[in-house]
């Protein structure tokens, strides 16, 4: 995780030209400071660009199993995340912020396969018709 932040940090150091977009992938199982790691990237991110004219969105692959479920690491390991499906594994953390977001918290079921249409519609770039976005839910007071 330390490395995806210097690596980031190489990157906001050189200029970029805007609209500009980053894909910053955190690979943090077994990372008990996973959150600390992700709000340093986010900080760094703000020290170079305005996050309230930027399109912000975090979201996980999979969740991990809850340590109260006392699943053992070498179950974990045998088995996989693909095989322990848990309600913990398989619903993940899901935040958007957006230029004019009103701040809002809900728990629609949604898919991660609307998150690219999402991004699209926010950057008014048009895209397949059929696609998805969150855009209803986001509104959603």
């Amino acid at each position: 995780i330390d490395s995806m932040n210097l690596m980031l940090k190489e990157v906001l150091k050189n200029e970029q030209s805007e609209p500009l977009f980053f894909y910053i992938h955190y690979d943090c199982r077994e990372e008990p400071k996973t959150s600390e790691k992700v709000e340093e990237g986010i900080n760094l991110i703000s020290e170079y660009y305005d996050l309230d004219e930027s399109i912000v969105i975090l979201c996980s692959d999979h969740g991990y199993p809850d340590p109260s479920r006392e699943i053992s690491f070498m179950d974990r390991r045998k088995y996989g995340h693909d095989l322990v499906m848990t309600d913990d594994n398989v619903m993940i953390p899901l935040y958007i912020s957006y230029p004019g977001c009103i701040p809002n918290a809900h728990s629609n079921m949604v898919s991660s396969t609307q998150i690219m249409p999402t991004i699209l519609e926010l950057a008014d770039i048009k895209f397949e018709a059929s696609a998805v976005t969150l855009i209803p839910s986001l509104l959603l007071v």
